[in-house]
Protein backbone atom coordinates (compact mmCIF):
# COMPACT_ATOMS: atom_id res chain seq x y z
CA UNK A 1 0.00 0.00 0.00
CA UNK A 2 2.93 2.32 0.62
CA UNK A 3 3.91 2.32 -3.06
CA UNK A 4 0.30 2.98 -4.06
CA UNK A 5 0.38 6.41 -2.43
CA UNK A 6 3.96 7.28 -3.45
CA UNK A 7 4.61 10.04 -5.99
CA UNK A 8 6.34 9.47 -9.31
CA UNK A 9 7.48 11.75 -12.12
CA UNK A 10 4.61 12.61 -14.45
CA UNK A 11 5.10 11.29 -17.97
CA UNK A 12 1.98 11.80 -20.07
CA UNK A 13 1.76 11.51 -23.84
CA UNK A 14 -0.45 13.60 -26.11
CA UNK A 15 -1.01 12.30 -29.63
CA UNK A 16 -1.76 14.87 -32.36
CA UNK A 17 -3.37 13.07 -35.34
CA UNK A 18 -2.22 13.61 -38.90
CA UNK A 19 -3.82 16.74 -40.39
CA UNK A 20 -5.73 17.15 -37.11
CA UNK A 21 -8.42 14.71 -38.25
CA UNK A 22 -10.30 12.67 -35.67
CA UNK A 23 -10.53 9.78 -38.12
CA UNK A 24 -6.72 9.55 -38.09
CA UNK A 25 -6.76 9.68 -34.30
CA UNK A 26 -9.28 6.82 -34.21
CA UNK A 27 -7.01 4.75 -36.45
CA UNK A 28 -4.06 5.42 -34.15
CA UNK A 29 -6.02 4.53 -31.01
CA UNK A 30 -7.34 1.29 -32.51
CA UNK A 31 -3.83 0.30 -33.57
CA UNK A 32 -2.36 1.22 -30.18
CA UNK A 33 -5.04 0.03 -27.77
CA UNK A 34 -7.48 -2.00 -29.86
CA UNK A 35 -10.96 -1.75 -28.30
CA UNK A 36 -11.56 1.27 -26.08
CA UNK A 37 -14.33 3.38 -24.56
CA UNK A 38 -14.59 7.07 -25.34
CA UNK A 39 -15.13 9.35 -22.34
CA UNK A 40 -15.81 12.65 -24.10
CA UNK A 41 -14.70 14.86 -26.98
CA UNK A 42 -14.37 18.61 -27.52
CA UNK A 43 -15.09 20.38 -30.78
CA UNK A 44 -16.03 23.72 -32.31
CA UNK A 45 -19.21 23.28 -34.37
CA UNK A 46 -19.08 26.46 -36.43
CA UNK A 47 -16.39 28.32 -38.30
CA UNK A 48 -17.62 31.65 -36.94
CA UNK A 49 -17.39 30.45 -33.34
CA UNK A 50 -14.61 31.83 -31.07
CA UNK A 51 -11.10 31.08 -32.42
CA UNK A 52 -10.08 27.46 -32.24
CA UNK A 53 -7.08 26.44 -30.21
CA UNK A 54 -3.80 26.50 -32.09
CA UNK A 55 -1.04 23.91 -31.75
CA UNK A 56 1.12 26.53 -30.03
CA UNK A 57 -1.62 27.23 -27.49
CA UNK A 58 -2.12 23.51 -26.86
CA UNK A 59 1.62 23.07 -26.31
CA UNK A 60 1.64 26.01 -23.92
CA UNK A 61 -1.28 24.57 -21.97
CA UNK A 62 0.31 21.12 -21.71
CA UNK A 63 3.52 22.75 -20.50
CA UNK A 64 1.56 24.82 -17.95
CA UNK A 65 -0.21 21.74 -16.57
CA UNK A 66 3.10 19.92 -16.24
CA UNK A 67 4.70 22.95 -14.58
CA UNK A 68 1.78 23.21 -12.15
CA UNK A 69 2.34 19.65 -10.98
CA UNK A 70 4.95 17.30 -12.40
CA UNK A 71 4.43 14.56 -9.81
CA UNK A 72 1.80 11.85 -9.93
CA UNK A 73 0.11 10.17 -6.98
CA UNK A 74 -2.53 7.46 -7.27
CA UNK A 75 -4.70 9.20 -4.68
CA UNK A 76 -4.13 12.73 -6.00
CA UNK A 77 -2.83 14.39 -9.16
CA UNK A 78 -2.81 11.39 -11.47
CA UNK A 79 -3.34 10.91 -15.21
CA UNK A 80 -7.06 11.37 -14.50
CA UNK A 81 -6.28 14.81 -13.05
CA UNK A 82 -4.01 15.69 -15.99
CA UNK A 83 -6.59 14.74 -18.63
CA UNK A 84 -9.51 16.34 -16.79
CA UNK A 85 -7.63 19.60 -16.21
CA UNK A 86 -6.47 19.89 -19.83
CA UNK A 87 -9.96 19.15 -21.18
CA UNK A 88 -11.70 21.56 -18.80
CA UNK A 89 -9.32 24.45 -19.53
CA UNK A 90 -9.86 23.95 -23.28
CA UNK A 91 -13.64 23.69 -22.80
CA UNK A 92 -13.96 26.81 -20.66
CA UNK A 93 -11.23 29.05 -22.05
CA UNK A 94 -11.70 28.27 -25.74
CA UNK A 95 -15.49 27.80 -25.54
CA UNK A 96 -15.41 24.28 -26.94
CA UNK A 97 -18.49 22.07 -27.05
CA UNK A 98 -18.23 18.87 -25.04
CA UNK A 99 -19.85 15.66 -26.26
CA UNK A 100 -20.21 12.85 -23.75
CA UNK A 101 -19.02 9.42 -24.83
CA UNK A 102 -20.17 5.96 -23.79
CA UNK A 103 -17.84 5.95 -20.77
CA UNK A 104 -18.59 9.49 -19.53
CA UNK A 105 -20.27 8.19 -16.35
CA UNK A 106 -16.95 6.54 -15.45
CA UNK A 107 -14.90 9.69 -15.98
CA UNK A 108 -12.08 9.97 -13.41
CA UNK A 109 -13.17 6.69 -11.81
CA UNK A 110 -10.60 4.21 -10.53
CA UNK A 111 -11.61 1.00 -8.76
CA UNK A 112 -15.20 2.34 -8.66
CA UNK A 113 -14.05 5.40 -6.75
CA UNK A 114 -14.22 8.99 -8.00
CA UNK A 115 -10.76 10.54 -8.03
CA UNK A 116 -10.26 14.11 -6.80
CA UNK A 117 -9.54 15.93 -10.06
CA UNK A 118 -11.67 19.08 -10.06
CA UNK A 119 -9.79 21.53 -7.84
CA UNK A 120 -7.09 23.05 -10.03
CA UNK A 121 -8.75 24.09 -13.31
CA UNK A 122 -8.93 27.80 -12.48
CA UNK A 123 -5.34 27.94 -11.20
CA UNK A 124 -3.97 26.13 -14.26
CA UNK A 125 -6.07 28.39 -16.52
CA UNK A 126 -4.46 31.47 -14.96
CA UNK A 127 -1.01 29.91 -15.28
CA UNK A 128 -1.72 29.26 -18.97
CA UNK A 129 -2.68 32.94 -19.47
CA UNK A 130 0.64 34.00 -17.96
CA UNK A 131 2.66 31.55 -20.06
CA UNK A 132 0.82 32.40 -23.28
CA UNK A 133 1.32 36.12 -22.69
CA UNK A 134 5.06 35.40 -22.39
CA UNK A 135 4.97 33.47 -25.67
CA UNK A 136 3.18 36.31 -27.46
CA UNK A 137 5.71 38.80 -26.10
CA UNK A 138 8.62 36.61 -27.20
CA UNK A 139 7.08 36.23 -30.66
CA UNK A 140 6.75 39.98 -30.97
CA UNK A 141 10.37 40.46 -29.92
CA UNK A 142 11.52 37.87 -32.49
CA UNK A 143 9.68 39.69 -35.28
CA UNK A 144 11.24 43.00 -34.35
CA UNK A 145 14.66 41.38 -33.92
CA UNK A 146 14.43 39.74 -37.36
CA UNK A 147 13.49 43.00 -39.02
CA UNK A 148 16.35 44.80 -37.28
CA UNK A 149 18.77 42.07 -38.37
CA UNK A 150 17.74 42.42 -42.00
CA UNK A 151 18.04 46.17 -41.74
CA UNK A 152 21.51 45.93 -40.21
CA UNK A 153 22.79 43.41 -42.76
CA UNK A 154 21.15 44.52 -45.99
CA UNK A 155 20.65 48.20 -45.44
CA UNK A 156 17.69 50.46 -45.80
CA UNK A 157 17.36 49.75 -49.52
CA UNK A 158 16.32 46.14 -48.87
CA UNK A 159 14.28 46.67 -45.75
CA UNK A 160 12.22 49.82 -45.85
CA UNK A 161 10.89 51.68 -42.89
CA UNK A 162 7.42 50.76 -44.12
CA UNK A 163 8.12 47.04 -43.87
CA UNK A 164 9.54 47.50 -40.38
CA UNK A 165 6.45 49.41 -39.39
CA UNK A 166 4.19 46.77 -40.94
CA UNK A 167 5.92 43.95 -39.07
CA UNK A 168 5.78 45.85 -35.81
CA UNK A 169 2.10 46.60 -36.41
CA UNK A 170 1.46 42.93 -37.16
CA UNK A 171 3.20 41.90 -33.96
CA UNK A 172 1.27 44.48 -31.97
CA UNK A 173 -1.96 43.39 -33.66
CA UNK A 174 -1.28 39.77 -32.73
CA UNK A 175 -0.80 40.76 -29.09
CA UNK A 176 -3.92 42.94 -29.16
CA UNK A 177 -5.92 40.15 -30.81
CA UNK A 178 -4.88 37.78 -28.05
CA UNK A 179 -5.90 40.25 -25.36
CA UNK A 180 -9.20 40.89 -27.16
CA UNK A 181 -9.89 37.16 -27.45
CA UNK A 182 -9.11 36.65 -23.76
CA UNK A 183 -11.40 39.54 -22.86
CA UNK A 184 -14.20 38.00 -24.95
CA UNK A 185 -13.66 34.61 -23.34
CA UNK A 186 -13.70 36.17 -19.86
CA UNK A 187 -16.87 38.06 -20.76
CA UNK A 188 -18.44 34.83 -22.02
CA UNK A 189 -17.43 33.06 -18.82
CA UNK A 190 -18.96 35.91 -16.82
CA UNK A 191 -22.16 35.59 -18.82
CA UNK A 192 -22.23 31.84 -18.27
CA UNK A 193 -21.67 32.28 -14.54
CA UNK A 194 -24.45 34.87 -14.39
CA UNK A 195 -26.74 32.53 -16.33
CA UNK A 196 -25.83 29.67 -14.00
CA UNK A 197 -26.58 31.92 -11.01
CA UNK A 198 -29.94 32.88 -12.49
CA UNK A 199 -30.86 29.26 -13.15
CA UNK A 200 -29.79 28.32 -9.63
CA UNK A 201 -31.96 31.11 -8.21
CA UNK A 202 -34.90 29.92 -10.33
CA UNK A 203 -34.36 26.37 -9.10
CA UNK A 204 -34.28 27.63 -5.50
CA UNK A 205 -37.57 29.46 -6.08
CA UNK A 206 -39.09 26.32 -7.61
CA UNK A 207 -37.92 24.23 -4.66
CA UNK A 208 -39.32 26.81 -2.24
CA UNK A 209 -42.65 26.82 -4.10
CA UNK A 210 -42.74 23.01 -3.97
CA UNK A 211 -41.92 23.08 -0.25
CA UNK A 212 -44.69 25.60 0.45
CA UNK A 213 -47.16 23.57 -1.59
CA UNK A 214 -46.21 20.44 0.32
CA UNK A 215 -46.69 22.28 3.62
CA UNK A 216 -50.08 23.58 2.41
CA UNK A 217 -51.06 20.06 1.33
CA UNK A 218 -50.06 18.71 4.74
CA UNK A 219 -52.03 21.47 6.48
CA UNK A 220 -55.10 20.73 4.40
CA UNK A 221 -54.73 17.01 5.02
CA UNK A 222 -54.47 17.70 8.74
CA UNK A 223 -57.65 19.78 8.58
CA UNK A 224 -59.40 16.97 6.70
CA UNK A 225 -58.26 14.50 9.36
CA UNK A 226 -59.46 16.78 12.16
CA UNK A 227 -62.83 17.26 10.44
CA UNK A 228 -63.14 13.50 9.91
CA UNK A 229 -62.29 12.88 13.56
CA UNK A 230 -64.81 15.50 14.63
CA UNK A 231 -67.57 13.90 12.56
CA UNK A 232 -66.64 10.47 13.93
CA UNK A 233 -66.85 11.80 17.50
CA UNK A 234 -70.22 13.38 16.76
CA UNK A 235 -71.51 10.10 15.32
CA UNK A 236 -70.26 8.27 18.38
CA UNK A 237 -72.00 10.79 20.60
CA UNK A 238 -75.26 10.49 18.64
CA UNK A 239 -75.05 6.70 18.78
CA UNK A 240 -74.46 6.79 22.53
CA UNK A 241 -77.42 9.12 22.99
CA UNK A 242 -79.63 6.84 20.90
CA UNK A 243 -78.51 3.85 22.92
CA UNK A 244 -79.27 5.71 26.11
CA UNK A 245 -82.71 6.76 24.87
CA UNK A 246 -83.45 3.20 23.77
CA UNK A 247 -82.33 1.84 27.13
CA UNK A 248 -84.52 4.38 28.98
CA UNK A 249 -87.48 3.56 26.73
CA UNK A 250 -87.10 -0.16 27.32
CA UNK A 251 -86.77 0.44 31.04
CA UNK A 252 -89.97 2.52 31.02
CA UNK A 253 -91.84 -0.16 29.03
CA UNK A 254 -90.62 -2.85 31.40
CA UNK A 255 -91.72 -0.84 34.39
CA UNK A 256 -95.14 -0.25 32.81
CA UNK A 257 -95.60 -3.97 32.20
CA UNK A 258 -94.75 -4.77 35.76
CA UNK A 259 -97.19 -2.21 37.06
CA UNK A 260 -99.95 -3.56 34.78
CA UNK A 261 -99.43 -7.08 36.09
CA UNK A 262 -99.09 -6.03 39.67
CA UNK A 263 -95.46 -6.89 39.86
CA UNK A 264 -93.46 -4.94 42.35
CA UNK A 265 -89.72 -4.41 42.13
Amino acid sequence: MGSLFATVDADDRVQVPQNGLKANLDVFVLGEFDRHNEVCTLHWPHENSPPRMSAAQLATLLSAVHAYNDQYAANGNSCYWYTYTVMEVIRTKFVAVQTEGSAFAERSMFARKKMGVEGDVEAVSKLYDTEWAKCAEQAQKRVVSTVNWYFANFGESDVSQDSIRVNEENANAAGAAHKDRMAKIEAEEGRKQAEAGRKQAEQELEREAIRRKQEEDRRKQAEVEREREKRRAEREKERAEREKERAERLEAELRALRENHGVRN
